[in-house]
């Protein structure tokens, strides 16, 4: 017996050590944040595409005469707020505000959506998605559609072909509602609700959830969503994973499962992370978290910040040099135990 737990002691003694080269390892070469708060940036719509990743945020400050989208591209992540290249996308000037836009590469034409309070009807909120009328992402736009339902959009093309748009409920706020497309701004079916706020940590700020974003891992479908309020320090993201099969459809909300609690919330100095975006690496083996947060407890102020979620040959390379540091601590291993 008292080998045995020799033997376990030294095995976890071995994997702890081990623990910090596989954090550096994880997140290689990432210096937070990306984007610091004086950027005034939250929000991030991050994608990558042909070798390039892409961010949109509002240009959105008080006194603005000419509102405008502003584009950002880079070749690395680490730079796409300081290396790449940026441009301004000029927007419809009949409007009040506007914030939470997303950037979209479909059938070699780039989509824009965005939030806004026209003027005409500052009281109801809705969503806006522009078209580019070429294959240049910097280059000019066109309005498709200026009325769609709900805040915070995001378009999700899935692997069958097929448009489906995510939205938070801007009447209630205690809802995420999913709808089919006929095409990027073309809604063609019935708004389902699939999240609400049925959860302790999501119904301490006004029962109010937002920012969907879709992704798809390992053959799976899941969304992140945020909740808790971007003001203050509770604000957090949860997770809905879609199980159903390739042929079930998503406003199938029975098929939409949620984590218990959320799935990434406050920590060591930074407070308050959500609305983001999850990026492949280019090779597609490494997905990235890209969020805003609080740099302190009790401030309004956000920086942008990346996390690596571990992906599958990750795990693979780092296990590949695990076992054969745990062979050199326990050559005993390599026959049957006592």
């Amino acid at each position: 017996m008292m080998k045995k737990l020799a033997l376990i002691l030294v095995l976890v003694l071995c994997i702890t050590g081990f623990s910090q080269s596989f954090a550096a390892f994880a997140d290689t070469s990432t210096h937070n944040p990306i984007a610091s708060s004086e950027d005034d940036l939250s929000d991030p719509a991050v994608i990558y595409d042909n070798g390039y990743y892409y961010n949109v945020e509002d240009n959105n400050f008080p006194g603005r005469s000419n509102p405008t989208l502003r584009i950002w591209k880079a070749d690395t992540l680490q730079g796409l707020y300081t290396e790449g290249d940026i441009r301004d996308i000029p927007l419809p000037t009949n409007l009040v505000n506007f914030w939470a836009p997303e950037i979209y590469h479909f059938n070699n034409k780039w989509y824009l959506t965005f939030s806004a309070e026209p003027t005409d009807n500052s009281k109801e909120r809705c969503t806006y998605v522009m078209e580019s009328d070429t294959s240049d992402v910097f280059g000019t736009y066109t309005v498709k559609a200026n009325n769609l339902q709900g805040i915070d959009w995001q378009i999700y093309h899935r692997a069958d072909g097929t448009y489906w748009g995510l939205t938070a409920d801007w009447h209630n706020g205690d809802s995420i509602k999913i709808v089919e497309m006929a095409n990027p701004y073309t809604v063609s079916g019935s708004y389902v609700p699939i999240v609400t706020t049925t959860q302790a940590w999501e119904q301490q700020h006004n029962n109010w959830v937002e920012g969907p974003f879709v992704f798809d891992r390992n053959g799976k479908i899941f969304m992140n969503y945020s909740s808790g309020g971007w003001d203050t320090d509770n604000y957090a993201l949860g997770l809905m994973t879609f199980t159903g099969t390739a042929s079930d459809r998503l406003d199938n909300a029975s098929k939409w499962v949620k984590s218990s609690g959320p799935v990434f919330s406050s920590g060591s100095g930074y407070t308050g992370p959500g609305h983001n975006s999850i990026v492949k690496s280019p090779d597609g083996t490494e997905y990235w978290n890209v969020y805003h947060a609080h740099p302190y407890a009790g401030t309004l102020t956000r920086d942008i910040l990346i996390k690596n979620w571990i992906g599958t040959q990750t795990v693979i390379r780092f296990l590949a040099a695990l076992i054969p540091r745990i062979l050199m601590c326990l050559p005993g291993l390599r026959h049957p135990l006592p």
